[in-house]
């Protein structure tokens, strides 16, 4: 858990977007992934993008907060 919590406060910080609470670096430091596991994997299932500072995976690119297109 601690790695999470610092690849969230690295990305953070380079986050400029003010949607950044509904990013998955965001969510997965508030433990989404446990309690909501069935959107999590909506939401990482057959991924299309990669976050260049987290390096998550998404398959919509407003999940992320520098997407990639993979």
């Amino acid at each position: 858990m601690i790695a999470i919590a610092v690849i969230h406060n690295k990305s953070h910080k380079k986050c400029k977007n003010d949607e950044h609470t509904k990013h998955l670096c965001h969510l997965m430091s508030h433990g989404y992934h446990v309690n909501n596991e069935a959107a999590y994997k909506d939401i990482v299932k057959e991924p299309r993008y990669k976050c260049d500072f987290c390096g998550r995976t998404a398959n919509l690119e407003a999940g992320l907060c520098n997407p990639m297109k993979l």
